[in-house]
């Protein structure tokens, strides 16, 4: 996620919303190949991945139907 630098902006919640400010991405790792690196591991987001209601929806039903977000090298 990219946030704003003002903690208190970050997210506003009620009954009827969730609103988060600024962007977030999303990442499939669904048949990513395994690391071997035990301590950290860096992994690179496509920018097209934004997390809009769309592909929530999308990513949403793709787990209802049990099926993998897959891994895409870029």
């Amino acid at each position: 996620m990219l946030l704003p630098a003002d903690h208190d902006q970050w997210l506003e919640v009620s009954q009827d919303q969730l609103i988060a400010r600024r962007c977030a991405y999303w990442l499939g790792l669904h048949e990513a190949p395994t690391s071997t690196n035990e301590t950290n591991q860096t992994v690179y987001i496509p920018k097209i991945n934004v997390l809009t209601p769309d592909s929530l929806r999308q990513i949403a039903e793709k787990l209802a139907c049990q099926e993998g977000l897959t891994y895409v090298a870029y």
